[in-house]
């Protein structure tokens, strides 16, 4: 008896190191995770500082540049495209850009991005 008590010991004790241990990696790993998703978002916020823009305040330029996002299935611009696809076209009236260059995504026959923009 003596003997697997023992045994039963050392494997409950393995057990319970490698519970601690994997306990040790998940807190690190969602402290680095956490950290390097804060730096990132404080790195992106600094660098766009003095180029972000409202609409009355965008200087001059000669193209808009206007990216991609989901197309419906139907074929038409999101909700989130068409903000994008009409603040272009406002800057275009206003005549703060010469040019509106539309991009997009054109996987396959089905999902259109840059033909979407165009309708």
């Amino acid at each position: 008896m003596r003997g697997r008590s023992g045994a039963l010991r050392r494997w409950y004790g393995n057990r319970g190191r490698l519970a601690r241990r994997t306990f040790v990696a998940v807190v690190v790993g969602a402290v680095l995770l956490t950290g390097g998703t804060v730096a990132s978002v404080v790195w992106t916020r600094d660098a766009a500082d003095g180029h972000i823009y409202s609409e009355a305040t965008v200087p001059d330029a000669p193209v808009a540049l206007v990216l991609g996002t989901k197309v419906d299935t139907d074929g038409n611009p999101s909700p989130f495209l068409a903000a994008r696809l009409e603040i272009a076209r406002r800057l275009f009236d206003a005549g703060k850009v010469r040019a509106i260059l539309v991009s997009g995504d054109n996987m396959n026959a089905d999902y259109n991005e840059p033909a979407a923009m165009l309708g």
